[in-house]
């Protein structure tokens, strides 16, 4: 079985794979402006394969990938994710709270409020500690879910494009999430033994994972240890190709309407 770094480097030929970047040493880039290590395109290598490298080569630094739609940056030490932020957040601080049932939508509205009617820059996080809405802690505890949640958002781009930067480091005041990589991609991705499918509609499927999350899914959209193949909208079916033990093999889900 090939290595992790032979498979990125050793059949790689072409830059939009993945290649460590030469530059020009008299260039004048100025002295502020950070050289990227690494840079390659994930359309040709998964993402998941980026996160793996960096747990697996234990490098710390600054990962930016840029999606069409968003982008992210993603902060390591020694392989372990430690802090994670999109440009466009799927869930905002408040709306995890409440969903969570930290705060009610009312003390959510009003701190929206306040936080537009301020003179002075001042994060949401701040308003709702002053507004005694909630505990440090439980501040800490909504912004590491976040940081997961861009890891586990950044996991479903399919295409952009990726840039490293080593030794960079978060800001001092960033929540720190010491999450290792392995354990990130395994809660992140759908098990597909977990999960029902129950619709399917103009070549997207529909699926309620075990804790009866709705996940809609397209066709090459990444699972836990492989991705979706086919849909059979006659059959109500839907083919996924796995490789949990280096042997890829089909797995086929049928519509269940009876949850």
């Amino acid at each position: 079985m090939k290595s992790i770094l032979s498979t990125f480097f050793g059949s790689q030929t072409k830059k939009t794979a993945l290649m460590p970047v030469q530059h020009d040493k008299h260039a004048d880039s100025g002295p502020s402006v950070p050289l990227a290590a690494l840079e390659g395109n994930i359309a040709v290598i998964a993402i998941e394969n980026i996160f793996q490298l960096f747990d697996f080569a234990a490098l710390s630094g600054k990962l930016e990938v840029q999606a069409p739609a968003n982008c992210g940056s993603f902060y390591f030490r020694k392989g372990v994710l430690i802090h994670g932020l999109l440009q466009v957040n799927p869930r905002k601080i408040g709306q995890i709270l409440v969903e969570s049932q930290v705060i009610t939508e009312e003390q959510l509205q009003h701190c929206l409020l306040l936080h537009e009617q301020t003179d002075s820059p001042k994060r949401f996080g701040q308003i709702l500690l002053e507004q005694e809405y909630i505990k440090p802690d439980g501040l800490d505890k909504t912004l590491l879910r976040q940081v997961k949640d861009a890891f586990f958002e950044a996991l479903s781009w399919n295409e952009g494009l990726f840039r490293f930067y080593p030794n960079q480091v978060p800001a001092e005041d960033a929540v720190k999430l010491y999450a290792r990589i392995d354990h990130l991609l395994l809660e992140g991705m759908l098990r597909i033994d977990q999960a029902t499918l129950i619709g399917i509609a103009d070549n997207r499927i529909f699926l309620r994972d075990n804790q009866g999350v709705i996940k809609i899914l397209a066709l090459r959209d990444r699972v836990a240890y492989g991705y979706l193949y086919s849909i059979d909208t006659k059959q109500g079916k839907a083919t996924f190709i796995i490789d949990k033990y280096g042997i890829p093999e089909e797995q086929s889900l049928f519509i269940n309407i009876s949850k």
